[in-house]
């Protein structure tokens, strides 16, 4: 029996809906140092705060930005990589609130960050909507590399016109 429920919660567990990751890829054409410039172009008109921009390793980390969902607040940074393809990636903390904090003598924080590689799905797509459009104002369209073939890509629905 105890076997039984042992697997009964596995596949609970391994069924459980979790939001997608935080990376999305882009097609583009061209020289990859403009390209790493042009995204940065990109994330100064959405108002973000260039941390690092190493256009030799053809890479920009935004400064954390923090947003809030219900009680939670997450901290996050926007990290464009430009390879064979334009890899956008949310990197991300989320603050936690420790329940013993008020007690403790010494002035020590209230909340503390965890890391974590999953934000809710509403938040990714409030980040990665706007970069998406402007992405596509360049003709970069967005990419699935789990998809099998070039005409397979074609098919994913163009919503960011």
């Amino acid at each position: 029996m105890k076997l039984f429920g042992t697997l009964l919660l596995s596949i609970q567990l391994s069924t459980c809906i979790e939001p997608p990751a935080m990376v999305r890829y882009f097609n583009y054409s061209g020289n990859p140092v403009e390209v790493v410039e042009m995204c940065k172009s990109i994330l100064d008109s959405l108002q973000y705060e260039i941390e690092i921009y190493a256009p030799e390793s053809r890479v920009i980390i935004t400064a954390p930005q923090k947003v809030r969902k219900d009680f939670r607040r997450y901290s996050y940074s926007v990290v464009i990589q430009v390879e064979d393809l334009i890899k956008v990636i949310l990197v991300s903390k989320r603050h936690i609130f420790k329940r013993g904090s008020e007690l403790s003598l010494g002035g020590k924080e209230l909340t503390e960050m965890q890391v974590t590689d999953k934000l809710p799905y509403s938040i990714q797509q409030k980040i990665f909507w706007p970069l998406a459009v402007e992405f596509n104002k360049y003709g970069w369209e967005e990419f699935d590399p789990g998809l099998n073939s070039v005409t397979e890509n074609r098919l994913l629905p163009s919503i960011y016109n």
